[in-house]
């Protein structure tokens, strides 16, 4: 078992293709005081709050929990890096008890057997409590019914558009496209408007809004239901709903109606180019909304929200989350562990994930959250922040929008996003192009597969 997980690092560290290191992740015990480390994404670089909103409520934590000590980790934004130095650890006993790890690593986590399911270490209270987390959520980081770790930072993708380049271009600024061929459409009028934009649409070259843009057809990325009742061994990069999609993605780059930074994954240069009005619509993950709601009202222009959209009309089995969860690592005292467990739940907590959601914008997880917000009103004069919630709401539970889980995730997402590439810079063949991402990631998975040894 040790050698297989062993062997799954190595198998890491070459997926990635990141260099791994260990950070130092246990100071010396403070007497009389279990003492736990914890590790996250955001790093105080002046420019995001977020990692001292994130010391906030483990200072709070301390205060209610005088016997526990937490220590803070966070010296990299790289989740990956993240894992791998985790993994490292873990090798040589020395692991991290809580991580804040991508939703794309739920399947390395649980192979690699260095970390505990919530499922088994909570308490009775705690397990009680698990009914309050939204299911479209959580059914992420639950496989064969076993919880595996507490949503944190939960976000869906949005539509953005400027409601100002609307109305310039003769468009009803309160009717913002719905389905891909609106978008289509709204394009030809904006485009032909005189506006001088760089374009009329962008999102970032990732994989996620494919991804979600298929489950809204109720397919899967994977067979065996998204990886879901049993192991994943072949992928459906090659789907008709996958191949419709990027067919519509060519259309507009052919048309001069979609264009990109040229980076994979560039979240935050794509939505740079659309706050700078130089296009009209964008789409990116609600985790950005209050800043693109603070540019906006900086910039005077106003501001337009609404679900991602749809594929076509049929297209409304929903979507679900990306962003990341709370694990706890085992091999622990069990008082570590307890006091691991009991931290996780604190701040995934009610009182906690509202503050949470308004701050950072990330998604309510809790029906008691959302019943908190309703009830003093923060939607109703936020009504931006309800849209990402509405549409979550009225995902149907499935497996397609459970999303999907396979070891090689970054590799398989990596084959998508090359693919995509090849059609929108080279004038691939979709079709074509689509079944080279096929082939390759199903090599992916069986090369996984086989080190870990099947199911």
């Amino acid at each position: 078992m040790f050698r297989k997980a062993f062997l799954l690092v190595i198998l890491v560290a070459i997926i990635w293709g990141v260099a791994v290191g260990l950070q130092p992740t246990r100071p010396t015990k403070a007497q009389d005081k279990v003492e736990i480390t914890f590790v996250h994404i955001y790093v105080d670089d002046g420019n995001d709050n977020r990692g001292q909103i994130v010391q906030a409520l483990v200072d709070q934590f301390m205060a209610e929990h005088p016997n526990i000590q937490v220590n803070i980790q966070s010296t990299t934004t790289d989740y990956q890096e993240v894992f791998n130095n985790t993994l490292l650890a873990a090798e040589q006993g020395n692991a991290p008890h809580v991580v804040q790890l991508e939703e794309t690593s739920t399947q390395l986590a649980v192979d690699s057997t260095y970390f505990v399911k919530i499922s088994d270490i909570a308490t009775d209270e705690q397990k009680t409590e698990l009914a309050d987390f939204i299911p479209q959520i959580l059914n992420f980081y639950t496989i064969n019914d076993e919880v595996w770790s507490l949503p944190w930072n939960s976000s869906t993708p949005l539509l953005y558009y400027n409601k100002t380049l609307f109305e310039k271009a003769g468009l009803d600024p309160n009717t913002p496209p719905k389905t891909f061929a609106d978008v289509l459409a709204a394009c030809d009028t904006i485009m032909n408007a005189g506006l001088n934009l760089a374009g009329c649409i962008n999102w970032p070259m990732a994989s996620w809004f494919p991804e979600v843009w298929v489950a809204m057809q109720n397919s899967t990325l994977l067979n065996n239901d998204n990886g879901r009742s049993g192991r994943a061994t072949e992928s459906n990069v090659n789907s008709p709903e996958m191949l419709s999609i990027i067919q519509w993605w060519k259309e507009l780059s052919d048309k001069g109606y979609y264009d990109y930074t040229g980076k994979p994954s560039d979240y935050v240069g794509e939505a740079t180019s659309f706050i700078t009005q130089r296009f009209a619509m964008h789409i990116n993950s609600t985790a950005g909304l209050a800043n693109f709601i603070r540019f906006a009202k900086t910039l005077g222009y106003d501001l337009g929200v609404a679900p991602i959209v749809i594929p076509n009309e049929q297209a409304t089995q929903g979507l679900y989350t990306g962003g990341g969860s709370l694990w706890v690592t085992g091999g622990h005292s069990d008082e570590e562990i307890a006091a691991a467990r009991d931290f996780i739940f604190f701040m995934t907590s009610t009182a906690n994930n509202v503050q949470w959601h308004k701050e950072t914008g990330y998604m309510p997880n809790r029906f008691s959250s959302l019943d908190a917000l309703e009830a003093e009103g923060w939607f109703e004069a936020n009504p931006f922040y309800r849209v990402a919630v509405d549409q979550l709401l009225n995902t149907v539970v499935s497996p397609a929008t459970a999303g999907p889980v396979m070891g090689p995730a970054a590799q398989v997402r990596d084959f998508l996003v090359e693919a995509v590439q090849s059609v929108i810079d080279q004038g691939e063949d979709p079709a074509a192009a689509l079944d080279v991402a096929k082939q390759r990631s199903d090599e992916a998975l069986q090369e996984y597969n086989d080190l870990v040894g099947g199911n």
